[in-house]
């Protein structure tokens, strides 16, 4: 590959690895494999043609260039809908109980079958 290109292959390779969940070796590998695909087909239709500012190098750059922004933006998202969001990550019924408390209430408890009517004791 040409120096451009590798350079653009590492970047991009680099912010999918920041985004990623999951650790290393639980990630998965075809979407990798794929991303060298296209850059390897990329450097031989480049190389053939003898060639690299052509319409289809900078129009593969520029499609490249913008993957990578795009996989930064979702990632900078998450970050601050984790930091900015409190209730982003809770079950229902745990967001309504917190969103209660953060007025100053608590949840009221529900009615289940076979439980006492209020005022009356069991014996």
């Amino acid at each position: 590959m040409s120096t451009t290109l590798t350079r653009s292959y590492r970047s991009v390779l680099r912010e999918i690895n920041k985004s990623s969940i999951h650790p290393p070796q639980n990630r998965n590998q075809a979407i990798k494999a794929m991303l060298r695909d296209l850059y390897e087909k990329q450097a031989t239709v480049v190389g053939d043609l003898k060639q690299t500012l052509d319409a289809t190098s900078t129009g593969f750059a520029r499609d490249k260039m913008e993957m990578k922004e795009f996989v930064k933006a979702q990632r900078t998202y998450n970050e601050l809908l984790v930091r900015y969001n409190p209730l982003h990550d809770m079950t229902p019924e745990e967001r309504i109980k917190a969103t209660a408390r953060r007025v100053g209430l608590d949840k009221p408890v529900e009615y289940q079958e076979g439980d006492a009517e209020p005022g009356t004791e069991k014996p």
